[in-house]
């Protein structure tokens, strides 16, 4: 998928099929999906979240020890099924190995952002809306 496509409920974001290369930790959690033809996206994550892989289900907290984290470290190298944000403020990334990234609303602070090539911003706003900054296609954007 190569377009930034709105379904009746969520917004999907064009990283399918591409894998994360980078993974950043500070007091949020960052993935960095590159792709050289397509530009790179930055995932950051600056609440709690939950990493589900292989059945299991953990809650991890990017403010939290550091040590904690080192589950979200397995979704390097991984490759995005699909990834979609919610008009609710939700974010989901689906992995082709069955893996899943979830990130809930906010209440009181934005819960986390992409940013794109060409201009996308997406950013999960307090209380669960999105601010959406589309991509301009005057600068090699796709939608």
């Amino acid at each position: 998928m190569d377009e930034f496509v709105e379904a009746a409920d969520r917004w999907l974001v064009p990283v399918a099929g591409r894998s994360v290369t980078q993974c950043r930790l500070d007091y949020a959690f960052t993935l960095v999906v590159a792709d050289e033809s397509a530009g790179s996206f930055e995932i950051r994550i600056e609440q709690p979240f939950v990493v589900t892989s292989r059945g299991d289900e953990v809650v991890l907290d990017p403010e939290g020890e550091p040590a904690r984290m080192a589950p979200a470290l397995g979704l390097l190298r991984q490759d995005i099924e699909q990834a979609a944000a919610f008009k609710d403020g939700r974010l989901e990334l689906s992995f082709t190995d069955g893996g899943v990234l979830s990130v809930p609303v906010g209440e009181d602070y934005e819960a986390w952002s992409i940013v794109g090539p060409a201009g996308l911003r997406i950013v999960s706003l307090p209380g669960g809306e999105l601010a959406i900054w589309s991509p301009d296609r005057d600068r090699g954007g796709f939608a």
